[in-house]
């Protein structure tokens, strides 16, 4: 599971599709050496199903990988059903707290204009009785009982592009997206994550020790755009333009040097 794709997201299913494979290749064989192997094989791999499920965070990227959700543990591992939907659950209501916090923290000033608007209406008429109140509206469901009744399904088959989904769906979704971005970020190897350490170590020296982590990751990330050829938008179109303005300036430089008879 090496690549730049989310893989933890994907190590207990590839684990179970490993193990019913190795099953179904043992009940079909009919010889000795191949039995021997293939029950080896299985012995190996158990151990490895075992570990991830015993991780919250691969519990957890689990669920959020859209082509599995909640369905894999209630089909596939009854057993750990329970456990991984409190999981869950108790996770949404820690981050659907932090992003109400926040956003009461700003002013709201769509209240004070109704309230205004509201006022207008009373001098106008005092005695208005509305004769045809609207019915109360039915309590919609919430955010993620709706995620995991499977809205905007994706197939197993590409289980692997789920941060594209996210990225279609993230406002749709935007406590669970919150989660997404942290737990689909965990690799099932430490490959990547070395990686990034050795990416890390050449951008951030010893004589940046004392940088928070926040910008210590904003500089490995920025470092890592320029070398993928990546162009941010947004708020970061600014540093862009002179980034690009610079290769132009350097491209043209280095075309003046090379001999009129040798361009093509």
């Amino acid at each position: 599971m090496e690549g730049d794709n989310s893989s933890a997201c994907l190590m207990i299913s590839e684990y179970q599709h490993i193990i019913t494979f190795i099953k179904k290749s043992l009940s079909s064989t009919t010889q000795p050496e191949f039995k021997t192997m293939l029950t080896a094989m299985l012995k190996k791999t158990k151990p490895y199903l075992n570990e991830a499920m015993k991780c919250d965070a691969v519990l957890i990227a689990t669920i959020l990988n859209p082509s599995f959700r909640l369905s894999i543990f209630k089909v596939s591992f009854p057993s750990h059903y329970d456990y991984a939907r409190d999981l869950i659950y108790e996770l949404f209501e820690t981050q659907n707290a932090q992003v109400n916090i926040a956003s009461s923290s700003s002013p709201d000033e769509s209240a004070e204009l109704i309230g205004t608007k509201a006022k207008a209406t009373n001098l106008d008429r005092e005695d208005y009785i509305d004769f045809f109140p609207e019915k109360g509206k039915e309590p919609l469901a919430d955010e993620l009982s709706i995620y995991l009744d499977g809205k905007h399904k994706l197939p197993s088959s590409e289980a692997s592009q789920c941060l594209e989904w996210w990225k279609d769906h993230a406002e749709e979704f935007p406590v669970l997206a919150h989660l997404a971005r942290d737990y689909l970020a965990c690799s099932a190897t430490s490959a990547s994550v070395e990686r990034c350490f050795s990416a890390a170590a050449d951008t951030c020296g010893g004589d940046r020790g004392s940088l928070a982590a926040k910008t210590i990751e904003r500089c490995v990330s920025s470092h890592q755009w320029l070398v993928q050829g990546v162009e941010p938008d947004e708020s970061f179109e600014t540093a862009q333009s002179i980034i690009t303005q610079a290769m132009e300036d350097k491209a043209y430089e280095k075309s003046k040097s090379i001999p009129d008879d040798l361009k093509e």
